[in-house]
């Protein structure tokens, strides 16, 4: 089927035109590396929120069971009194986690700025050794080639756009999850332990 006019009957594999219409082979191919590449950034999009969608779910879920479990839990009779070197190793372990996702971030910042000038250094040095090497092995002509290699480069940009999206997803997943699960272990830690004043 022809993807830009809808006809039933398209291209060859030897590039003739379509029977219908007169999209040619360049024009059908263009538009099919750019489909693919835009399938996949959306497809990684739509895994993205699936996977938000469901964190938020989870956490809710979490909500709903620290709840249920206060009702089975007994309050302390008698106030404990927790040893002042454990409140400094939560705050001092809090504050070295709250550090090191910070550096994390960065270094993944400055790591991403890196691969995207090494990108732009060697992208077109990539794109013309590949492209000889294509019209060498294949015989294709010069212009053949680097189509082919475009739309592979443009493939590969969908593909990494796609994974990072879902590292993303995952990422803002995570802290949702963690903050649920810390919020709720202190709801049920505090009903135990801390007398009502």
């Amino acid at each position: 089927m022809c993807t830009l006019t809808g006809h039933v009957r398209f291209l060859s594999v030897t590039g003739r035109k379509c029977e219908v219409c007169t999209v040619t082979k360049e024009i059908c191919h263009t538009f099919a590396v750019v489909t693919i590449s835009t399938t996949l950034s959306t497809g990684a999009e739509a895994v993205s929120k699936g996977v938000v969608w469901g964190a938020g779910k989870l956490s809710e879920l979490i909500t709903f069971g620290s709840d249920s479990l206060k009702d089975y839990v007994q309050p302390a009779t008698e106030k404990k009194e927790i040893d002042p070197k454990w409140h400094k190793t939560a705050v001092v372990a809090r504050d070295i986690s709250g550090k090191a996702v910070k550096v994390s971030g960065y270094l993944l910042s400055q790591i991403g700025k890196a691969t995207m000038a090494l990108g732009r250094k060697a992208a077109p040095h990539i794109h013309r050794q590949s492209t000889k090497a294509i019209t060498h092995i294949t015989g294709q002509n010069e212009t053949e080639a680097s189509s082919n290699v475009e739309g592979v480069l443009e493939v590969a940009a969908g593909a990494v756009k796609g994974a990072s999206t879902i590292y993303m997803g995952l990422e803002s997943a995570a802290a949702t999850l963690a903050s649920s699960l810390t919020d709720n272990t202190v709801k049920v830690v505090t009903h135990r332990y801390c007398s009502p004043e």
